[in-house]
């Protein structure tokens, strides 16, 4: 009767020991846990960085954009301004051809008669 102290007592040893093992297991799979937890969290930096990296591409490539539309518009204006330069130079042919005020003499000889129909 004596050695059934001493086998409770060794079952309850190996029970702690068993308990202590998982823990130390729990212990280890938190452990597990906290490293895929921060892979995550460097993994999210990562992806925010090539985010943040791409919306200033974006803006570059709008400034490259808007630098396009401004050499556009003052190729636009550029031709405007040849538009109304012939033009004027097309209304001072007809004001001197019209008026006949000696503008356009000696002109004859070299383009041909100047005169209206």
């Amino acid at each position: 009767m004596s050695s059934k102290p001493l086998v409770i007592a060794m079952v309850g040893v190996s029970f702690c020991l068993t308990g202590v093992s998982v823990c130390l297991a729990g212990v280890s799979f938190c452990l597990v846990g906290v490293s895929f937890c921060l892979a995550g969290v460097s993994f999210c930096l990562v992806g925010v960085s090539f985010c943040l990296a791409g919306v200033s591409f974006c803006l570059v490539g709008v400034s490259f954009c808007l630098i396009d539309v401004s050499f556009q518009l003052a190729g636009v204006s550029f031709c405007l301004v040849g538009v109304s330069s012939w033009l004027v130079g097309r209304v001072c042919l007809e004001v001197g051809l019209v008026s006949g005020n000696g503008f356009l003499r000696g002109t004859e000889e070299v383009v041909g008669p100047l005169d209206r129909p």
